[in-house]
């Protein structure tokens, strides 16, 4: 007489798939934690339903050409998709979020428009339509906040609820809140109330997750919401996803991976309304200096408490960047310096601001693996520190 381990046994690959497709993530958990046999189900859904590559196949005739060009241009599959992805739902996808810089827009337009999609001017979707008459609609996000905002600010600024904190890299997949999302099924609320929220909020429900604004019992229960994070810490369920035939890209995964950020109750220190109802604010800031190739993603806290030991870090961090764009403006020929020099060195700005504001030099000198070593150390001794129990 066959088991429920036999029948989700590879041998009976067609049995194994049709019953996996009716296990959520919780119940595919709870399986590998009863028995041994069963820890061979993970490789299985990587295969199948975790294969990158067949999920992106019904938007793009080569995912592997397409993943490559992601690499490329450092940009990021968030929002819906990525969050189905990790649910393995078992529905067609027809909508696909980027988010994508400024300067790599034209790139991605471009060869979506290879691919067969139109796009009008002055709206972000993309459309095309498949010789059965399926329709399938790619958006690419820029942050209309500030255009030169990196992908993951973008990703956290524009973030409706918890549920949108999935993404998607060329290599790698990032899910924030695995055990809210995914576990116990429900959602809290990072904006202000908006009537357009409620899409959003339909699709959830659609997909049993219960909607909320903050934890009812925000003191005793909230804190593996409200903590200080880090993209990739043990919170983050990450899957390393199949790079066979894709392009290394210069960006490294370090420079997502030492992003902290923390969502918090929304104080009167936040610079916009709180609405009617409570909810949570996600906050973080951006190092965005002349003197490195990338933007970094850094925690940001109230100014009404006194800051942590990682946030004093951080600060010293910025200040030794200011200090380094303008020894590498000093450098540069006085006949060929830029005026952002004066106002640098007059405190009239912040090198911060003066990202993409002149042209830099061939001589000039970046500090990209200097900030992810200093990142990471400092976010360790934190931890290590206790800081997240202080939090």
């Amino acid at each position: 007489m066959a088991t429920l381990i036999d029948l989700l046994d590879a041998r009976y690959a067609p049995i194994q798939t049709c019953m996996l497709q009716y296990l959520g993530v919780g119940e595919v958990v709870a399986l590998q934690r009863t028995c041994k046999a069963f820890g061979a189900l993970q490789e299985r859904l990587m295969a199948t339903s975790y294969n990158i590559n067949l999920r992106l196949s019904h938007f793009f005739r080569d995912p592997r050409e397409f993943r490559s060009l992601l690499g490329k241009c450092n940009a990021v599959i968030a929002d819906e998709f990525a969050r189905r992805f990790f649910s393995r739902l078992n529905e067609a996808e027809y909508e696909l979020m980027i988010f994508v810089a400024k300067d790599m827009y034209a790139v991605l337009a471009e060869y979506l428009r290879g691919e067969g999609y139109t796009h009008e001017e002055g709206f972000f979707e993309f459309v095309r339509e498949d010789s059965s008459g399926c329709g399938y609609i790619v958006y690419m996000e820029n942050n209309p906040r500030d255009d030169t905002w990196a992908p993951l600010a973008q990703v956290l600024d524009s973030a409706y609820t918890t549920c949108c904190l999935n993404l998607i890299t060329w290599n790698k997949a990032y899910s924030l809140f695995p055990y809210r999302i995914f576990m116990k099924q429900e959602s809290h609320l990072l904006v202000e109330f908006d009537p357009d929220i409620a899409y959003h909020w339909r699709r959830l429900e659609h997909e049993g997750i219960k909607s909320k604004t903050i934890e009812w019992s925000q003191k005793e229960d909230s804190h593996p919401i409200t903590c200080p994070r880090r993209v990739g810490d043990k919170y983050t369920w990450v899957i390393n996803l199949d790079t066979q035939g894709i392009e290394t890209p210069e960006l490294p995964d370090e420079v997502l991976e030492t992003a902290t950020f923390q969502i918090r109750l929304w104080d009167k220190d936040h610079d916009t309304g709180r609405g009617p109802v409570m909810r949570y604010i996600l906050d973080f800031r951006e190092l965005r200096h002349p003197v490195l190739k990338y933007p970094y993603i850094v925690l940001r806290e109230p100014s009404t408490v006194s800051p942590s030991a990682f946030r004093q870090k951080c600060k010293a961090l910025e200040k030794r960047l200011d200090e380094l764009t303008l020894f590498q403006l000093l450098l540069i020929h006085p006949a060929c310096r830029p005026s952002e020099y004066d106002q640098l060195a007059n405190d009239e700005v912040k090198a911060n601001q003066l990202r993409g504001k002149f042209e830099l030099p061939a001589s000039w000198t970046f500090y990209d693996a200097d900030v992810v070593e200093f990142l990471t150390d400092a976010w360790n001794d934190w931890e290590e520190g206790g800081g997240k129990k202080r939090a």
